[in-house]
C-alpha cells in the first residue's frame, strides 16, 4: 500500500518538477520550514519530501546542492521563528495547556537543553519531538542569539544533508540492495562502520577506562614494591647509588622531567623505530611496496565523481594556504585566550615536521602513484598532508582536550581529532596522490614532532613563571573577546570553503601505455606470476582461466553485453519512482558487486555478471577482465579473465562462490557461443589446483585456460 502510494505521488510530482524546476527548490524550502515550525512540524512529514527531492536530484531533475541549500535555509528560518515565538510568547504559552506544548515533550526538551547547553540546538535537531521545541525554549530563556545562530546553522546543515543526500545516493543505484553494494554504497558502509567503531571505543573508554587505569596503577605499584624489596635490587642500589638516583629521578611522577618525560622519550624512540622500519622496507622493496601498488589500483575502482569531490575537499585541509591560515588563526586564538605558551610548541610541531618531510622527499625521491588524479611536483614519500594532519590538527585536538573538564568531552574531542587525521590521510590514498606507506610515514613524522611540541610546552611550563594576564583583556570586554574569537573561527572556515571551492589544481594527463606485439595469446601468462590472480596482500587466488582476443575493448564489451552479460556499473533499469518505492518499502533486487582481484598488481579493468535466476543476482556467473596492453600480429588486443559462479550469500552480504571453477568456465564460454566467430581452444595454464579465495571460499580447477576469439 505505502509503496504504491509513494509510486503514485512520485509519478505526480516528477512532471511538475520537470516542467517547473525552480518550484522544486521552493518545495524543499517550505518542506524544511514547515516541518521545523512549532505545532506544524509535529504533524508534517517534510523529511519525506526532502528524501524524494534528493532522489529527483540524482536523476537530473534538480541540482542537489541547491536542494540542500533551500532545505538548510528553510530549517534555519523555521528555528528562528520558533526562537522568536519563545522569546516573545514563551512564558505566556508555557503557562497554558496547548496541545502542541505537551508537558512530557517540554520536560524532555528542558532536560536536553540543560544537559547539553548551547550545543543542544545542534543535537536537538536530530531528535524527534525535540527539534521543534528546543529553539522555542531557547528563546524563552533568552539564550544568546549569536550562540543560537551558530549552532542553529550547523544543525540545519546536518539535518538537510541527512534527508536530501540519502535520497540522492539511493536513487543513484538500481535499488536499495544495489546501493549498499555499489562503490558509493561501500563508502557509506565504511563510514557507518567507522562511526560504530568510534562509538564502541568511546563507550569502552568511558565505562572501562577508569577501571583499566586503576588496574594499571595497581599493577605498577605492586611491581614497584616487589622490586624495591628484592634483596638483589637492594644490593645493586647500594653498589651503584648514582645510577639508582638517576633511575629514581626518571621514574618520579611528581615532576615532568621524571616519569612523564621518560614515557614521552620512550614513545618518541618507538615511533622513530617504526619510521626507520618503513624506510628500510621502502629501500629493500619489501612486500609493503607491492601492497602499495595494489591498493592504489584498487581504490581507483571505487572512484566516483561525488566521492572524488568529497575527498578533494577533505584533502584541502592539508594544502599549504589552508595550513598557514589555520596556524595563524590558532596563534591568534591562543593569544586572545591568554595561552601564549602554546604558540611556540605549535610552531615547533608544524615547522619541524614540515622540514623533516621536505628532507625526506628530497632524500628518497619516490615517484607519485600512476593512479594520481592531481598533478603534484614534489616527491611522494613521506606524505606532507598526513604529516601536517598529525602535527597541526593533532596538536590542536590535544590542546582542546587539555582544557576539557569532563572525561566524556575529552574522549569526544580525541576521537574527532583522530577521525580528521584518518580522513586526511585516506583522502590522499583515494585520490591516488600517495601510497599507503607514504601516508603511514607521514603520520609517524607528524607524531614525532607532536611529541617534541608537547615536551617543549611541558618543559617551558615546568620552569616558567606564572603567565601574565593578556593586556588586551583590560581594554576589551569579555563579551567582545568571545565575539572576536568567533569571528576568527568564521573567517577561517570561510577561507577554507572559499579556497576549496575556487582553487583548481591541475590534473595529471596520463600517457597511453606501451603496446607490445606477441605471437600467441598464451604468451601473456607464460610467467608464474602471470598465471594467478592475487589478493591485495599478494596471496595467490584463482588462476586465470580465460583469454579473450578482440579488435578493441569496445568490441569485447559489446559482445559480452549482446550475450546477456551485465556490466557491474550499469544501474538504469528501474524508473526513479520504482526505486523510491523500493526504498520506502524496504524491497530491493540489486546486482552483487564483484570482489576486487589483482593481476600484475592491477585490479580488474571491468567486472561482469550473468544472472542465472530471474529472482536475483545471488545465483550468477561473475567475470573479471584485465586489459594486457599486448596485441597479436593481426592487431587484435589480448585480455585475460577469471570467471567463477555465485551460489548465494554468506552472512547475508558476501557472495558465496561455487567451488568448481571449470564448470563456471564452461558455462561462460557457452554463454558466448553466439558471439564467437572461431572455435574455442583450451590449453593448460597451471597444474590441477585447489585453494581458497580472499574470503576463504574453497575452489578447485583442472588448470586449463580457454582462448575465446571475437574476430571474424
Amino acid at each position: 500500500m505505502l509503496a504504491d502510494l509513494v509510486h503514485q505521488i512520485t509519478n505526480f510530482i516528477i512532471p511538475i518538477v520537470e516542467q517547473f524546476r525552480v518550484g522544486g527548490y521552493w518545495v524543499a524550502f517550505f518542506a524544511a520550514f514547515l516541518e521545523t515550525v512549532l505545532a506544524i512540524g509535529l504533524i508534517l512529514p517534510g523529511s519525506t519530501l526532502l528524501l524524494l527531492l534528493g532522489a529527483l536530484a540524482a536523476k537530473g531533475y534538480l541540482n542537489v546542492g541547491y536542494v540542500i541549500f533551500f532545505a538548510v535555509l528553510g530549517a534555519t528560518l523555521g528555528d528562528n521563528l520558533n526562537y522568536y515565538l519563545g522569546k516573545h510568547f514563551g512564558e505566556r504559552w508555557l503557562k497554558k495547556d496547548y496541545w502542541f506544548l505537551k508537558m512530557g515533550h517540554l520536560d524532555k526538551s528542558r532536560h536536553f537543553l540543560h544537559k547539553h547547553g548551547a550545543k543542544s540546538i545542534f543535537l536537538g535537531r536530530f531528535v524527534p519531538m525535540v527539534k521543534e521545541l528546543i529553539p522555542f525554549i531557547a528563546g524563552s530563556t533568552r539564550m544568546n542569539y549569536v550562540k543560537f545562530m551558530f549552532w542553529n546553522v550547523l544543525g540545519a546543515i546536518g539535518w538537510g544533508c541527512q534527508f536530501v543526500l540519502p535520497g540522492y545516493l539511493f536513487a543513484q543505484s538500481l535499488s536499495l540492495a544495489q546501493l549498499w553494494l555499489s562503490r558509493i554504497g561501500m563508502f557509506i558502509l565504511f563510514i557507518i562502520l567507522m562511526i560504530v567503531l568510534f562509538y564502541w571505543i568511546k563507550k569502552i573508554l568511558l565505562r572501562r577506562g577508569p577501571v583499566l587505569i586503576t588496574i594499571i596503577l595497581s599493577l605498577s605499584q605492586s611491581i614497584k614494591y616487589s622490586l624495591l624489596n628484592n634483596e638483589h635490587v637492594q644490593q645493586w642500589q647500594q653498589s651503584y647509588p648514582k645510577s639508582t638516583a638517576f633511575i629514581q629521578a626518571r621514574l618520579n611522577s611528581n615532576h615532568f622531567t621524571g616519569l612523564p618525560l621518560s614515557v614521552l622519550g620512550l614513545l618518541l624512540l618507538y615511533i622513530f623505530g617504526l619510521f626507520g622500519g618503513i624506510v628500510e622496507d621502502l629501500l629493500s622493496s619489501d612486500m609493503i611496496v607491492f601492497v602499495d601498488v595494489r591498493l592504489a589500483h584498487l581504490l581507483t575502482a571505487y572512484r566516483d565523481e561525488e566521492l572524488v569531490t568529497l575527498f578533494t575537499w577533505i584533502t584541502r585541509l592539508g594544502n599549504t594556504p589552508v595550513v598557514v591560515v589555520v596556524c595563524f588563526s590558532s596563534i591568534t586564538l591562543f593569544w586572545l585566550s591568554r595561552r601564549k605558551n602554546m604558540i611556540l610548541p605549535l610552531l615547533v610541531s608544524v615547522l619541524g615536521s614540515s622540514g623533516l618531510t621536505a628532507i625526506g622527499k628530497i632524500a628518497f625521491h619516490r615517484a607519485r602513484p600512476d593512479t594520481a588524479i592531481y598533478l603534484e611536483h614534489s616527491a611522494s614519500f613521506p606524505s606532507g598532508h598526513a604529516t601536517v594532519a598529525v602535527a597541526l590538527y593533532g596538536f590542536l585536538g590535544w590542546a582542546i582536550v587539555k582544557d576539557r573538564k569532563t572525561v566524556a568531552a575529552k574522549v569526544n574531542i580525541a576521537l574527532l581529532t583522530i577521525g580528521v587525521i584518518i580522513a586526511i590521510g585516506f583522502s590522499r590514498l583515494f585520490l591516488g596522490e600517495h601510497y599507503l606507506s607514504d601516508v603511514w610515514a607521514g603520520y609517524l613524522v607528524g607524531s614525532m614532532w607532536l611529541i617534541f611540541a608537547i615536551i617543549t610546552l611541558k618543559w617551558r611550563t615546568s620552569f616558567a613563571k606564572l603567565t601574565e594576564p593578556n593586556p588586551l583583556s583590560k581594554v576589551i570586554q569579555f563579551t567582545y573577546l568571545s565575539q572576536i574569537k568567533m569571528a576568527v573561527l568564521v573567517i577561517t572556515l570561510l577561507f577554507y570553503f572559499g579556497f576549496s571551492h575556487f582553487y583548481v589544481q591541475p590534473k595529471v594527463v596520463h600517457s597511453s601505455p606501451i603496446i607490445a606485439v606477441t605471437d600467441h595469446p598464451m604468451d601473456v601468462i607464460n610467467l608464474d606470476e602471470q598465471r594467478f590472480t592475487l589478493t591485495v596482500l599478494g596471496t595467490e587466488q584463482e588462476p586465470v582461466n580465460l583469454i579473450f582476443t578482440a579488435s578493441s575493448q569496445s568490441k569485447l564489451y559489446s559482445a559480452l553485453q549482446n550475450a546477456g552479460w551485465k556490466h557491474i556499473e550499469d544501474s538504469s533499469e528501474m524508473q526513479i519512482s520504482q526505486q523510491f518505492a523500493q526504498l520506502i518499502s524496504g524491497r530491493g533486487r540489486g546486482a552483487l558487486p564483484l570482489s576486487p582481484s589483482f593481476w600484475q598488481n592491477r585490479v580488474q579493468d571491468s567486472s561482469w555478471v550473468l544472472k542465472q535466476s530471474d529472482f536475483s543476482y545471488t545465483h550468477s556467473l561473475h567475470l573479471k577482465v584485465w586489459l594486457t596492453h599486448k596485441v597479436l600480429p593481426s592487431g587484435d588486443t589480448i585480455f585475460v579473465a577469471m570467471t567463477n559462479a555465485v551460489s548465494g550469500l554468506s552472512w547475508m552480504l558476501l557472495p558465496k562462490m561455487e567451488q568448481d571453477l571449470d564448470q563456471a568456465r564452461t558455462q561462460t564460454v557457452s554463454s558466448l557461443k553466439s558471439m564467437i566467430y572461431t572455435p574455442t581452444s583450451c590449453q593448460t595454464n597451471v597444474h590441477a589446483e585447489s585453494g581458497h579465495n580472499f574470503v576463504g571460499d574453497p575452489f578447485y580447477t583442472d588448470g586449463e585456460v580457454c582462448i575465446v576469439r571475437f574476430t571474424q
